[in-house]
């Protein structure tokens, strides 16, 4: 498409990245709504859960750049890196919650670690059906 392989690697795909904000926007979506049923209260969190996707997406993105090159084994790396996403949101979503990135302290009271760790897990499995799904529907619709 636009990005030439040679100048930029596959993560500066247009659609790439397009897909991958759709899903990053799914995953704090989803990690809002699960905070909120596990009694959390989520007020003005959006941001914060942004900051913590930042901090997770952009070296899994690189990551996969890298899985691309070296394709022994492809699935594991995946769910490695995966589950490495999954251990580093958990504390940072607990940070978030307090209000250590942006200014404004986001929530009542703190997230606790089986809250977090709940949130990024579901919130992952929606970003991983979306990242799966979205390419799919779109190749479908230019068909």
């Amino acid at each position: 498409m636009l990005a030439n392989p040679v100048v930029f690697p596959a993560y500066a795909e247009p659609l790439i990245w397009l897909i991958a904000m759709y899903a990053m926007a799914c995953e704090i979506k989803t990690a809002q709504a699960v905070l909120r049923k596990m009694g959390a209260d989520p007020v003005r969190f959006g941001p914060h859960l942004f900051v913590v996707q930042l901090l997770t997406w952009i070296p899994f993105l690189f990551g996969m750049d890298w899985v691309g090159r070296h394709p022994s084994y492809p699935g594991w790396c995946i769910a490695g890196m995966e589950a490495a996403v999954v251990a580093v949101e958990v504390p940072l979503i607990r940070i978030a919650s307090r209000g250590w990135f942006l200014m404004q302290v986001p929530m009542t009271s703190g997230v606790s670690w089986r809250q977090a760790f709940v949130a990024s897990l579901v919130g992952n499995a929606v970003s991983i059906a979306v990242s799966l799904v979205a390419p799919l529907l779109f190749f479908a619709m230019v068909r």
